[in-house]
């Protein structure tokens, strides 16, 4: 799968956007009591936060004593979710919550301060799809539900010395097959009902034939 570049304008994004840190300080003013000391950790995790896109994933650090580093793969996103609070909308600020196969009810990964929210939601889907749809279809082509749109059943003759002889009668049968017009539309199959009944029947004997020389070869 090639690697389609990023965006110009979601590989600028590397800091989260001024708003966050007002949404910082109004929250941690509500903590009353322990505000000095919330506003000092939301302080540093604000300046220290950083984001990178990259053709492989998302990378998001925070902290300086307790330094926290997350790099996320497009191919584990599961499920995206936009979030909010009254007080980050009115900051016109929303949380893009990223949730992996993991199984943890909570989210995998928050992406804060972005302002264009919707624009990144957009960005992570076709990411998201871009890097599961293949493996969908290569699934789908491997079962036999390609371009050919048959998904048809597949018969193999193993341990058989008679290999080319079983061949030639299969291909003979397959061009009788055409002939009458057995796999033609409806309608014009039904324009030779006799020859593709005779088909059939001689089908039938060969088939009946084939599985007697095939049980005679093997209780050999």
């Amino acid at each position: 799968m090639s690697l389609l570049p990023i965006p110009e304008n979601i590989s600028s994004i590397e800091r989260p956007c001024p708003e966050l840190w007002k949404y910082y300080i109004l929250k941690g003013l509500a903590t009353a009591f322990a505000a000095p000391l919330t506003l000092i950790l939301l302080y540093f995790r604000f300046h220290t936060m950083q984001y990178r896109f990259d053709v492989d994933g998302i990378h998001m650090s925070w902290g300086i004593l307790m330094r926290h580093e997350i790099m996320l793969n497009y191919s584990r996103i599961q499920d995206i979710q936009l979030q909010s609070n009254f007080v980050e909308r009115w900051f016109g600020l929303v949380r893009i919550q990223i949730q992996t196969a993991s199984g943890s009810t909570d989210s995998d990964m928050t992406l804060e301060g972005i302002k264009d929210y919707t624009g990144m939601r957009d960005f992570l889907y076709s990411r998201m799809r871009g890097v599961h749809e293949p493996h969908a279809n290569q699934q789908t082509a491997d079962k036999g539900g390609g371009s050919g749109g048959g998904g048809g059943h597949i018969g193999r003759f193993e341990n058989v010395s008679n290999a080319n002889e079983i061949r030639e009668l299969l291909v003979e049968r397959l061009r009788a097959y055409r002939d009458s017009g057995l796999g033609e539309s409806t309608h014009e199959a039904g324009k030779r009902p006799g020859q593709a009944v005779e088909a059939a029947r001689l089908a039938l004997k060969e088939a009946q034939a084939l599985r007697g020389q095939m049980a005679s070869f093997l209780a050999t």
